[in-house]
């Protein structure tokens, strides 16, 4: 496995690792970090990218980490350690894939042969996988029998599948063994690769567990940045937000190192983004000098030549014959004189104009002369503490924070696969459960990786038939390691519906949901029906609305066309798209419908299924 990750970490330092962005909007702040969403490229994928180094500024940059906090529709949203102001027009971007891969390969290589998790995570029928917990299991009233069912079987194995459609119940049934497992005093991880599963997770678990009589506010936490969306609601669980707290109060008594660092790269943050403002500027500046320059040589020139002209009239006749001047002769001096005196006119105006242009369009500078005033003064002395990096240094050592052992004094631990495995503080925890979800879309070494954190039980859970790993790798290893879903490679076939029946013969550590709480009823039944062969029971509403329709596009002829210069097909074809487009338009005609109560799927990934 880990020799397979290195070759997917070479193909990637081949391909793209940097890219650049445009029109960031600040959409809030949270844990000292500002928030901002920015379109980016549309032949882009990041690959299972969580932090990144932003840059701004070309004539003087300056860099700073940044957490990826989710990828939507050609957006990202960044949390970046400074506030640059409400817009950022543009940004560069670079990241490394190699934290990430290469900690899961150091990982794998240096774990012990007789390590029982990771050899259990993919041979679940031996017999060291029975493993039952000794305390009775705890529900809440209500709770479904199949949840019930699900979590007994959890607690009696080391290594467990769950797995079920969307709104299946499979979160819940998560929350509910890790409130069992924090109820005994135990600890436990849960990873997922996206921040909106990590919340989600650790909201439900902190309902259960407050069930339970679990002290959730003392016990869990958020290691890393939620979804902004969920900042309100996991702000007080928040790692980050403690650590920012504790930092807060430490700066109090070192206000003043503080408060320079604040007003320095305040204002030069602001000065940076607005960096074509001042080089235009400063273009202006130079030309003023130039023109001054020139209107001070002009003024020089017509001085010689108003000394020639006085010369020429106030010699005697002897000496204008001694000398040879002519009536020509002072001609020409009087109109060199007048072009000289004209020339120092005219450039003596256009020095004018353009400074008092200067002086309109500074009117409007994003900096403002206060604050070019405040920077100075900050500047000066900084530089009398020792300079930027030893206050920057002082301030950093000052409000150092000993998170291993805050981190050490939580028992719920709720975080992104990269952080799990690339942080020292998890990665070099051991769990009493480690809970995985949407393990689907996630590479088998990775899971491996993980299942290594666990002390006692792991359970993988997903939902097979969503889009599972991708990989860069196309040779044997790599689509047996990194592209195949760990439910199909430990059920050992390539078609989705045998997994059915793989579920029934390994009842004891498979759990298969079968429930759905549909809130879109007639698409659930339809899917139900032609992708679950009827596995799976739907329960809606009897007095839910809505229509299904289906556009048969296949007679358009329509095709997909390439990126320009990339193989890469475009994810849609013009005919299918202008067809949909029209269908939606229609749909709005009544004026009754909002874009909320229509949904587009594009069936093209389905009919793979429907043939398999």
């Amino acid at each position: 496995m880990a020799g397979v990750l290195d070759q997917e970490l070479a193909l990637l330092n081949e391909g793209r690792r940097s890219m650049t962005m445009f029109h960031g909007e600040r959409v809030g702040t949270f844990a000292g970090r500002t928030y901002y969403r920015f379109e980016i490229p549309e032949d882009l994928l990041l690959r299972s990218i969580e932090s990144a180094t932003f840059t701004f500024g070309r004539a003087k940059p300056i860099s700073v980490p940044g957490n990826v906090i989710s990828m939507e529709n050609q957006f990202l949203v960044v949390a970046l350690t400074q506030d640059f102001g409400s817009t950022i027009p543009e940004a560069q971007v670079s990241w490394d894939y190699e934290p990430q891969l290469g900690s899961v390969a150091r990982l794998l290589r240096d774990l012990p042969q007789e390590a029982l998790l990771p050899r259990l995570l993919l041979h679940p029928t031996d017999a060291a996988n029975n493993h039952i917990v000794p305390f009775e299991p705890d529900v809440p009233p209500q709770t479904p029998a199949d949840q019930v069912e699900a979590l007994a079987k959890i607690l009696c194995n080391r290594v467990t599948y769950l797995w079920g459609p969307i709104l299946s119940g499979k979160t819940r049934v998560l929350a509910l063994a890790a409130g069992n497992y924090l109820k005994a005093g135990k600890r436990v991880l849960f990873v997922a690769p996206s921040n909106d599963q990590v919340d989600a997770m650790l909201l439900r678990t902190v309902e259960i567990g407050g069930t339970f009589g679990v002290a959730m506010a003392e016990t869990a936490t958020r290691y890393d940045l939620p979804s902004l969306e969920n900042v309100d609601a996991l702000g007080s669980y928040a790692f980050d937000a403690q650590l920012e707290s504790i930092r807060e109060r430490k700066r109090q008594t070192f206000q003043e190192r503080v408060t320079l660092l604040k007003t320095y790269w305040a204002v030069k943050v602001k000065t940076i983004l607005h960096e074509d403002f001042y080089l235009k500027t400063q273009e202006l500046r130079e030309r003023v000098a130039e023109l001054h320059r020139q209107a001070d040589a002009a003024a020089k020139e017509a001085a010689q030549w108003q000394q020639q002209v006085n010369n020429v009239q106030n010699a005697s006749i002897l000496d204008r014959m001694k000398k040879g001047f002519s009536k020509d002769d002072l001609a020409a001096a009087q109109k060199a004189l007048t072009d000289k005196q004209s020339a120092q006119k005219r450039l003596q105006q256009m020095h004018q104009n353009l400074t008092a242009e200067i002086t309109k369009i500074e009117l409007h500078a994003p900096v403002s002369g206060e604050e070019t005033m405040s920077l100075n003064a900050a500047q000066k002395r900084i530089d009398e503490l020792g300079g930027l990096d030893a206050v920057t240094r002082a301030v950093e050592d000052y409000t150092t924070i000993d998170e291993a052992m805050l981190i050490n004094a939580k028992r719920f631990v709720a975080t992104g696969i990269a952080r799990a495995l690339m942080d020292a503080q998890v990665r070099g925890e051991q769990f009493d459960l480690v809970i995985i979800d949407d393990a689907h879309a996630i590479n088998i070494p990775t899971l491996a990786a993980l299942a290594a954190l666990a002390r006692e039980k792991v359970v993988i859970a997903g939902d097979p038939f969503q889009i599972g790993p991708d990989s860069l790798l196309r040779n044997e290893a790599g689509r047996t390691w990194l592209q195949k879903d760990i439910f199909l490679f430990v059920s050992g076939t390539e078609e989705l519906n045998r997994l059915f029946d793989w579920a029934q013969k390994n009842q004891q550590w498979c759990v298969f949901l079968s429930s759905h709480f549909a809130t879109t009823p007639k698409l659930s039944l339809f899917m139900g029906r032609a992708v679950f062969d009827d596995k799976i029971n739907v329960f809606a509403s009897p007095k839910a609305r809505g229509r299904i329709y289906f556009l048969d596009t296949s007679g358009d002829g329509g095709r997909s066309h390439q990126y320009i210069g990339r193989k890469k097909i475009l994810p849609c074809n013009e005919s299918q798209t202008k067809r949909l487009l029209d269908c939606v338009k229609h749909a709005f005609i009544d004026g009754k419908r909002t874009s909320g109560d229509i949904g587009i799927i594009l069936l093209a990934s389905i009919l793979g299924i429907l043939d398999s």
